[in-house]
């Protein structure tokens, strides 16, 4: 069945597969056959030990597990696997991999919800728990450049900031205006308030500011912006915990080294350990 909008657009759906389950190379290849799981996007979701097997052990020999009891199945060659998820990407550009080591290292909502992270929305920006939403918003860094005296383009910085600041709140009343298709997403979505924040149009940019994407300045520039969205959202999401309190979870959730962002003696941000108790803001990221 193929759900569609009345204008024709087709729903989407993230399928996810851990890489040790018994049947990860039928789901790898799935979608190299025309007109199988065409509503979805699909994942291969990696933990530690696949990356183990694949770099550090001589043979490549990796296990597949039972989804009962964890027991082993059979055991399969990592390179075999990552060749065929690449051949298989190659041919129709799935399957994605979740890295799901990392996503869960950075996780400070497994208490709360009683478990790891296992999928993102469709499009893998953002990695959810069961009935969350995916509460996305993107600025296009292209639009935010000024002419200086000598007719060349410089970043408004001031202007980032306000569009961040702007959209971070922007992003958290979408969270209270929304309307839901089933209770079980307006619950989640208000439990833990999360919004996705990004940027687009960093290729634009850069070439209107005459850095070289790839080079050394072009890095550098792309952390400070990553900085800088940090830092304003982090603090913008502080300023709506306060006068609107704070993400209903917040006390279930555990940091094992709480950070805030701070701003540098050069003008950027940088993160810092944070000593005593948290804050809570206004949207989880």
């Amino acid at each position: 069945m193929c759900i569609r909008d009345r204008h024709g657009r087709r729903g989407a759906n993230m399928q996810t597969l851990r890489i040790d389950h018994p049947d990860i190379e039928k789901f790898i290849t799935n979608k190299t056959e025309p007109g199988v799981l065409e509503n979805f996007n699909v994942s291969v979701g990696v933990w530690g030990d696949f990356w183990n097997a694949l770099v550090d052990s001589e043979d490549g020999a990796y296990t597949l597990r039972s989804t009962r009891d964890g027991s082993p199945v059979r055991e399969i060659n990592a390179h075999h696997l990552i060749d065929l998820i690449a051949t298989s990407a190659w041919k129709s550009a799935e399957p994605g991999l979740i890295f799901f080591d990392l996503i869960n290292k950075y996780n400070v909502f497994a208490k709360a919800r009683g478990g790891p992270l296992r999928a993102t929305n469709p499009c893998g920006e953002q990695s959810l728990y069961p009935y969350e939403s995916c509460n996305l918003g993107s600025i296009n860094l292209a639009n935010l450049t000024k002419r200086t005296a000598d007719g060349q383009y410089e970043f408004d910085w001031q202007k980032y900031e306000e569009i961040v600041r702007k959209t971070t709140r922007f992003l958290d009343n979408v969270i209270d205006v929304n309307h839901y298709p089933v209770p079980e997403i307006n619950v989640a979505s208000k439990e833990s308030r999360r919004i996705g924040l990004g940027v687009m149009g960093v290729a634009d940019l850069l070439y209107k500011l005459r850095i070289p994407y790839n080079s050394k300045e072009g890095y550098e520039f792309m952390g400070k912006l990553s900085e800088a969205l940090s830092y304003y959202s982090m603090e913008e999401s502080v300023a709506l915990a306060q006068s609107r309190g704070a993400f209903p979870l917040l006390s279930l959730i555990h940091i094992s080294e709480p950070t805030r962002p701070e701003r540098s003696s050069d003008g950027g941000v940088c993160v810092k350990k944070k000593r005593g108790g948290g804050g809570g803001g206004g949207g989880g990221g």
